[in-house]
């Protein structure tokens, strides 16, 4: 049997970083995945959403040789959605992932429509607190969204689940 070689993506990745340290779990697996994937031979560029501008993961990206673009909140969340959309129209993505970054999953419309595949996350164990405590929880993946208003018995196909306490 023949060999395939491995395939070189170009993937634009984004997280949110609290600044001053390295201690939130997604933080830590974006560290580690962007890390891994750069490893693997891919092109990466970390999107990075940073409270103030400061940046605790930058340098380790860097270290490793993933590209980093940094952003404060701004004001506007428009103000950030056109700069998102302005890192990955010169990056050129083979795929965009947003991630479980708001503005990030407004922009992957757009991204979408350029012929870029999404990713979208979600990291937390919601639904289960749904249940203890009530709240709605709204889980995402890449294709689109439908929500079941009564209890997360979620059906094959189904991407998403809100509960109503």
């Amino acid at each position: 049997m023949q060999k395939r070689s491995p395939v070189k993506l170009k993937i634009a990745f984004m997280f949110y970083d609290g600044g001053h340290n390295i201690g939130t779990g997604p933080m830590i697996n974006g560290l580690r995945m962007l890390t891994e994937l750069k490893k693997r031979g891919h092109e990466v560029l970390a999107i990075i959403l940073a409270f103030k501008g400061e940046s605790a993961a930058k340098d380790r990206l860097a270290d490793v040789g993933v590209k980093c673009r940094i952003q404060a909140f701004p004001d506007y969340r428009q103000k950030l959605m056109k700069w998102i959309l302005k890192q990955v129209k010169a990056f050129q993505p083979d795929v965009f992932v947003p991630n479980f970054c708001i503005s990030g999953l407004f922009v992957a419309k757009w991204v979408k429509k350029a012929g870029i595949p999404t990713i979208a996350a979600h990291r937390a164990d919601v639904v289960n607190k749904c249940r203890d405590g009530g709240g709605v929880a709204v889980l995402l993946s890449a294709t689109p969204i439908k929500v079941q208003e009564e209890g997360c018995k979620n059906q094959p196909g189904d991407n998403a689940c809100a509960e109503k306490n």
